[in-house]
This record gives structure tokens, C-alpha cells and sequence, in this order.
């Protein structure tokens, strides 16, 4: 919790990296006041952040790099806030890598550069 304050404390570095949005948004989902919200307004206030969270890290002088797993590859989770977590990772990393110039795909060690296969790119 904080990540968007801590960015912008240390945005003058080197380099910052965030290991890893999908803990961090365990982390912001799970929260008590979060949990006392509908899916759809903890979404959007989870997204929010996401967004500030990408505003503040493209501005930074740093570089930022942030990890994200994959978690919508696999089983559809049998309970609803399973689900609810899978989805928001899944906008959460979509919305990131909008701010981000660039993204890459790590499989089995491999990177792949998301940006440069981009139809829209």
C-alpha cells in the first residue's frame, strides 16, 4: 500500500522496481474498507490507482519497471472473489502497459516485446 507515494519519494533514482503489481493489488483488494464496496466500485477505485500508479511512473525520471503475473492464463477460479482478482489483473496490467513504452511477455526465460507485436504499433 502507498506504491503511487513511494514512486514519487524516490522518482529522482536510478531506477525503481516494483516486484509485483499482482501483490499489490491482492494487497489494495483485500483491504477492509474495499472489502465494504460492491465489485464494480472496488474495481473502479483499484483502476484509479492503477492509473495514478502509471501517470506518476511515466513522469518519474527514473526508470520504472513494474512485474506482473499472468494469472488469467490458467483455471477460472470456482469462487467469486477469485474471479473478481483475475479480471482486475487482467485490466490492472492493460492499463499499466498503456503508460509503459515498453512491455514484454517473459516465457521460459524468453522476453517477447508485447509493444512491437501491437497491431496498433
Amino acid at each position: 500500500l502507498g506504491l503511487v507515494d513511494e514512486i514519487r519519494k524516490r522518482q529522482d533514482r536510478g531506477v525503481i522496481l516494483v516486484d509485483c503489481l499482482t501483490v499489490y493489488l491482492s494487497n489494495l483488494l483485500l483491504q477492509e474498507e474495499m472489502q465494504a464496496l460492491d465489485a464494480a466500485e472496488r474495481e473502479e477505485r483499484i483502476l484509479l490507482e492503477v492509473t495514478t500508479l502509471g501517470e506518476v511512473a511515466s513522469k518519474a525520471k527514473a526508470t520504472v519497471i513494474v512485474v506482473a503475473n499472468e494469472v488469467g492464463w490458467g483455471l477460472v477460479p470456482p469462487y467469486p472473489l477469485g474471479r473478481e482478482y483475475r479480471d482486475l489483473c487482467g485490466f490492472a496490467n492493460q492499463r499499466l502497459a498503456a503508460y509503459a513504452q515498453e512491455v514484454y511477455l517473459v516465457v521460459a526465460g524468453i522476453p517477447l516485446s508485447l509493444k512491437d507485436l501491437s497491431l496498433g504499433r
